[in-house]
């Protein structure tokens, strides 16, 4: 499966607040896997967004563990890939199994952070291969 089409766009955006030149956005996503995922595989494409709607290509992304509830041994990397943050697994999916991340993405100029954006994903697999 490859991220074409998944991309995150706005959608699922629910708050956003400024704090000087620091803006913060909090996105939720909903990703439905058919069974049989394996390792390596881009499932989904996060980008950060100033406040005119533009993207941000100078942005890093953070797979946040913190949470042992929601995120004990996750089988989901993050890399960014010239501006986008691309989650991505790394072992096969059992089926039948819903994962809970936290994405952070963060907007520089230079070494201020001007844009940040937090993702909230859940993914569910399915016992089928569609």
């Amino acid at each position: 499966m490859d991220c074409q089409g998944v991309d995150s766009g706005n959608a699922g955006q629910a708050a956003s607040s400024q704090h000087g030149s620091n803006y913060h956005v909090l996105e939720f996503h909903l990703v439905a896997l058919p069974s049989d995922i394996s390792a390596n595989q881009d499932l989904l494409r996060l980008l950060v967004y100033d406040q005119n709607n533009k993207v941000v290509t100078q942005s890093t992304f953070t797979l946040i563990t913190d949470d042992p509830d929601t995120t004990p041994n996750v089988p989901f990397g993050i890399r960014t890939e010239h501006g986008k943050g691309i989650v991505y697994t790394l072992r096969a999916l059992p089926d039948r199994q819903s994962y809970q991340l936290k994405v952070e993405g963060n907007a520089y100029s230079g070494l201020v952070v001007l844009y940040r954006t937090t993702f909230i994903i859940y993914i569910s697999v399915a016992s089928y291969p569609y």
